[in-house]
């Protein structure tokens, strides 16, 4: 159930899906480490920072399932 909750907030929120499937786990992790939203991401993605940090919250949990069931990856 969990995973297809997941799986439908990120079809739900292209950016983060985006994120989910052509960043590293790292390469999140170091972005939502950043004081600032990626004022780039914003604006080609119609984001407001929070929007922005949200995504990549979402992005990473759904990294982090993936990862914790046996890598199944997510459609």
């Amino acid at each position: 159930m969990v995973l297809d909750d997941i799986c439908r907030a990120l079809h739900a929120h292209p950016f983060a899906e985006a994120c989910y499937h052509h960043k590293s786990r790292k390469e999140i992790v170091q972005a939502l480490a950043e004081d600032d939203a990626n004022p780039t991401d914003c604006a080609v993605w119609s984001l407001t920072p929070e929007a922005w940090r949200a995504s990549l919250r979402l992005a990473l949990i759904a990294k982090l399932t993936d990862e914790s069931t046996m890598g199944a990856s997510m459609p």
